[in-house]
């Protein structure tokens, strides 16, 4: 489950990475003089790293090897993220 998700994860973030990429080389480093455009792809790339932070520090099994609770509910609440992401590129 978890693998899927940041695999996602990664297929959103890297088209993003090369856009800030590009947006830095076109439109230097000072963000107050970025587009309004640019200044979006920004925020959905800093809100996709974030996301893939708090799958990262998510604990995923108990001292018994069952899922925690807090991975289930973060994995669905990241899913739904991801769905709106996907959905809102489209």
């Amino acid at each position: 489950m978890f693998y899927n998700l940041l695999a996602r994860l990664d297929a959103y973030l890297m088209p993003l990475i090369d856009k800030m990429d590009s947006i830095i080389r076109n439109e230097g480093t000072d963000y107050s003089k970025y587009s309004s455009e640019s200044k979006g792809i920004i925020a959905r790339a800093a809100s996709t790293a974030v996301s893939v932070k708090a799958v990262l520090d998510t604990p995923i099994l108990t001292g018994d090897g069952n899922l925690t609770e807090e991975s289930e509910a973060t994995a669905i609440s990241l899913l739904a993220d991801v769905n709106a992401k996907e959905h809102f590129t489209q």
